[in-house]
């Protein structure tokens, strides 16, 4: 809108994939219609409705919980969608997301929440939590949560420090990711990552250092 004192821009989209076989049978596909609104002040709106076809080749446990497994066959399901972004300008910041829908041959519920508090100019400071409630027939159900606060620090303006740690309730898996990034030249970057796998206990499952380059080369 050209004179409104609110809103930004708003409008629609669409998004649509598909997956065959080579012998043109549809696998996956997902449809997905949106309309977003965009405030001056830099918050946010987004509305949504998705339907969906999966062609499941074995009997399988959607739930990913151990649940009693549904029978193969093609399943079409649909859900709807809501989110809200806050003023990014600010130092608080916070997005809530959740939406219910069809899932296979049941229900799915879903939300989440996202906060961050940002210290000029040198760090962030965030914390995000998800949750799925699945609903099958005859008492398969499944409550699946993610978990995960993160730190970001600027020692200088080329040196970077990032850590998160984040507890997913489905593998049973506490994750510690520590990140280094070196900005020696424009447009390139070393990093050095170190990453823990845990279960709820605290006995370590794996871990791994890993180093990545990238240099920009101006031919």
């Amino acid at each position: 809108p050209g004179r409104s004192k609110v809103i930004a821009s708003h409008g629609p989209g669409i998004r649509y994939d598909s997956y065959f076989t080579p012998e043109f049978r549809v696998t996956d596909l997902e449809l997905n219609l949106w309309y977003d609104i965009d405030f001056l002040n830099s918050s946010g709106i987004a509305l949504s409705y998705n339907e969906a076809f999966t062609l499941l080749r074995f009997d399988t446990d959607v739930t990913f919980n151990g649940n009693e497994e549904i029978s193969k066959g093609g399943y079409n399901y649909r859900w709807g969608e809501a989110a809200y972004e806050s003023d990014q300008r600010k130092r608080f910041t916070w997005a809530v997301e959740g939406g219910f829908g069809k899932y296979f041959n049941g229900t799915l519920g879903f939300w989440s929440v996202d906060a961050s508090y940002r210290v000029q100019p040198w760090g962030i400071f965030s914390v995000s939590y998800e949750q799925n409630e699945i609903r099958l027939p005859n008492g398969r159900s499944a409550t699946l949560a993610l978990v995960g606060p993160e730190i970001q620090l600027s020692f200088t303006k080329n040196l970077f420090w990032t850590t998160f740690v984040q507890y997913n309730t489905q593998a049973e898996n506490v994750n510690i990711n520590a990140r280094i990034q070196w900005r020696f030249k424009p447009m390139s970057d070393l990093y050095l990552v170190y990453t823990d796998n845990y279960d709820p206990v605290f006995n370590v499952k794996n871990r791994a250092v890993v180093m990545k380059l990238i240099w920009w080369l101006a031919i």
